[in-house]
């Protein structure tokens, strides 16, 4: 079982270059890809895997494109709705549920006491937002891996224990560098 994060998830659906490394990290991870048709586009596919997240993503991603199309907006650019995402902000809700469907990944509810506990210790512990600690404390829980691009949600993780999946691009080595 492998846990997502939105920078994960953002990366794949918005076509950026870390979206091909998320995908590597997911089938060298003994995941198998199917190939489907994808409405939106997204040179995703659909992974055997157990992909899982709390409900919480679909909230964070929704704000992330949210933010993008305003912060577009203010920089005096012209913005065309299906920009981000491909569909109108009146559609947003149910292409990001699309998105989840055609990557796989289930949402699951993690909202008891004891799991709000142990995201507060988990923030506070390595120096998370409550944001971030939830990703962590969900793959605690649930005894999954973790992927993200996020290098402080990673280290967190891995500092209590829980594995996370390598999904940086690599980067080139310089001919011309000195080092080995």
């Amino acid at each position: 079982m492998i846990v997502v994060d939105a920078s994960a998830f953002l990366s794949v659906v918005l076509g950026e270059p870390a979206g091909d490394a998320v995908l590597r990290a997911l089938l060298e991870q003994g995941g198998e890809a199917q190939p489907r048709e994808s409405r939106s586009g997204s040179r995703a596919e659909r992974l055997v895997e157990t992909l899982v997240a709390p409900e919480f993503l679909a909230l964070e991603v929704t704000n992330s494109i949210l933010q993008m199309r305003r912060r577009t907006r203010r920089l005096g650019m012209s913005v065309d709705p299906a920009s981000v995402v491909g569909v109108g902000t009146d559609r947003l809700a149910n292409a990001v549920r699309a998105h989840f469907e055609e990557l796989g990944i289930t949402l699951e509810s993690f909202s008891s006491r004891v799991d709000f506990e142990r995201t507060c210790q988990i923030a506070e512990l390595c120096g998370l937002s409550a944001y971030d600690a939830v990703y962590v404390a969900f793959a605690e829980h649930r005894g999954a891996r973790l992927l993200t691009l996020d290098k402080a949600m990673s280290a967190a993780a891995t500092s209590i224990g829980i594995t996370t999946l390598p999904a940086m691009p690599h980067a080139s080595r310089d001919p011309n560098s000195d080092a080995n």
